[in-house]
């Protein structure tokens, strides 16, 4: 297991991991970037120019590179669309397989998604009240007539703001 995938089992988003990660990477760099200043200022002899400019330009590479990784984990960050959190494991596990498979998703679809992650005792009237939760909650929209309805995810939160 990567460290990505332990820090990534922990978060409900991804991108939230990936987020976290390039800021200890960039903190990291800045930190090796300290380190050769340090390094520059004390420990170098007064006549090794060629060894202090090689520290420095070392130490600004490390910086602009740490500095990149911000950029792009706020860029991320900013586009990123959060991951709502969801207490019921059997709930969390609908909504992300319709995330997963986006389109049409009817009683016996996301029966059979709940029944393949492991959940047991799932008839078709629970399935249909976790489709109906993630109506209620915002994350789907219910179309069709009551016998021949499915849902699909939701384009817009609750309050009907994209």
């Amino acid at each position: 297991m990567t460290a990505r995938d332990d820090i990534a089992a922990h978060f409900t988003s991804d991108a939230l991991a990936d987020e976290l990660l390039d800021a200890y990477r960039s903190e990291i760099l800045r930190e090796e970037m300290r380190n050769l200043r340090r390094i520059e200022r004390e420990d170098t002899p007064e006549g090794a120019l060629g060894t202090r400019t090689g520290l420095l330009r070392a130490a600004l590479i490390l910086d602009e590179r740490a500095e990149l990784i911000g950029e792009k984990a706020t860029a991320a960050a900013a586009t990123a669309t959060p991951t709502p959190f969801l207490e019921d494991a059997r709930l969390r596990t609908l909504h992300d397989a319709m995330r997963a498979q986006p389109g049409e998703w009817r009683t016996s679809h996301a029966r059979r998604a709940l029944r393949d992650a492991g959940f047991k005792g799932l008839g078709r009237n629970t399935a249909s009240q976790f489709l109906r939760a993630l109506v209620e909650k915002g994350l789907a929209t219910a179309h069709g007539p009551e016998d021949g309805r499915f849902y699909t995810l939701s384009t817009t939160g609750k309050d009907g703001r994209a």
